[in-house]
């Protein structure tokens, strides 16, 4: 019986860690830039254009993301907008489009490329 708890705990341990998915994107428009971290644990978040928040919510740099569903077509999730508001945000897999509605109606068009910090790519 321990033999096979450990082995069903090793497994599945490992599991978690070679299925896990991690993507960083910076997505750019005319009218912002929007970056993106996912993580299928629940350490997601979005940080967004500041004419897409409520002048009465606080400006926090990174929102947290929840409800979050990763396919192989798109990435589909809502994005904290304050402590009860939460806004939708979708980006297709196949394109790198990326659709965020945020307060009041504004909307966020943009394409999505993978992060990079500095300036060069490599």
């Amino acid at each position: 019986m321990k033999k096979s708890l450990l082995i069903f705990f090793i497994t599945t341990t490992l599991s978690n860690q070679i299925f896990s998915f991690e993507l960083h994107l910076l997505c750019e428009s005319f009218s912002g830039e929007v970056e993106i971290f996912i993580d299928d644990g629940d350490k997601s978040w979005i940080s967004v254009p500041t004419f897409m928040y409520s002048q009465k919510i606080p400006k926090e740099m990174k929102r947290e993301i929840i409800r979050l569903d990763i396919t192989d077509d798109s990435i589909d999730g809502y994005w904290k907008l304050g402590m009860i508001l939460k806004e939708p945000f979708s980006i297709n897999r196949k394109t790198g489009s990326i659709t965020i509605r945020g307060f009041d109606k504004s909307n966020f068009n943009g394409d999505c490329k993978k992060y990079s910090e500095g300036k060069n790519k490599f």
